[in-house]
């Protein structure tokens, strides 16, 4: 019997101070986040970054939290039933941090007599800090669970993949006004370091999705660019999007749409760092009309992508 374990990154466990203090510190001190020696690491997270943003990220989560609780988590959900639904196959939904727990969901699949769990995170583009760090979850639980007889695969990666393409590229199309400027796709900065870790590097896959997909969309080379957002620190990838935003009315580009492909399902990066406060620093700067395009989530066409990937894994 085959199972699915869908795989995202996480959130807060409740609306509270000590619940986003646990969570970033989970989260940024996994080795392949802050990658340096671990006093260094303990040094920034526990001295620095979660004392001096733990405030500011609980007011940030207030912003976009609903009675579901964290949007992450709630669509993550509503996506793995879906997908469950359509492909009839047993489907959980792991976070690498905090909860469900990737544990408790392969726990799940196991229990219901699963002998093959395809594991697929829901990053197209593949990092350290993303899509490895999660199927290394997966493999170091696979040990402790010590159960040889179910077969595991892996996706890595479906940033170019032309189903995921196609879907991604209709999804932006229905929700695209017809008066737009330019189109800018906005991913997850990493430390340049982090970036050129791997070929192809990060960088260069959301710039090849993003290129298909505005091939697909027929625009052309000047209305449409990639930026990186979400920083922590100098020596990340570039253009900064926030920079991007502030510097696009006065290029004469007034009405803007924004897309972020490098989140499957929306999160806070998405409506609070792009819808809410990425638009007002591009309307601030003399932009006229912003439009915030969300994710593929548990629409159809995102059901369709991740059905078709798993079936792509046998």
């Amino acid at each position: 019997m085959k199972g699915n374990l869908l795989i995202n990154l996480g959130s807060p466990k409740r609306l509270t101070i000590e619940s986003v203090k646990e969570y970033l510190t989970e989260f940024l001190s996994d080795d392949l986040v802050i990658d340096f020696p671990k006093p260094i690491q303990w040094l920034l997270v526990k001295g620095l970054i979660v004392p001096l943003r733990h405030r500011k990220t609980f007011e940030s989560y207030e912003k976009v939290w609903t009675d579901e609780g964290s949007p992450l988590i709630a669509i993550s959900k509503k996506l793995g039933q879906r997908v469950q639904e359509e492909t009839g196959i047993k489907t959980e939904v792991g976070m690498r941090y905090m909860e469900p727990s990737i544990k408790q969901a392969l726990d799940n699949l196991i229990n219901h007599g699963c002998k093959e769990i395809r594991v697929l995170p829901l990053y197209p583009q593949y990092t350290g800090s993303s899509s490895l760090t999660s199927i290394n979850k997966v493999k170091t639980l696979k040990k402790d669970l010590n159960n040889e007889s179910i077969n595991y695969l892996y996706k890595e990666s479906f940033y170019d993949d032309s189903n995921y393409i196609k879907n991604l590229s209709e999804s932006i199309l229905g929700k695209l006004p017809n008066n737009i400027d330019y189109l800018l796709f906005s991913y997850h900065g990493l430390p340049i370091r982090q970036d050129i870790q791997f070929k192809p590097s990060y960088s260069s896959q959301c710039k090849k999705t993003s290129e298909l997909v505005a091939k697909k969309l027929g625009l052309s080379g000047n209305q449409w660019g990639v930026s990186f957002q979400s920083r922590l620190g100098p020596g990340w990838t570039r253009p900064f999007t926030d920079k991007v935003l502030s510097d696009l009315p006065n290029e004469g580009k007034k009405n803007l749409a924004v897309v972020s492909p490098a989140f499957y399902v929306d999160n806070l990066e998405t409506l609070e760092e792009i819808s809410i406060e990425g638009k007002k620093t591009f309307m601030d700067s003399g932009g006229e009309e912003f439009t915030y395009i969300d994710c593929l989530n548990d629409s159809d066409f995102g059901v369709n992508v991740i059905s078709s990937l798993l079936e792509k894994m046998d």
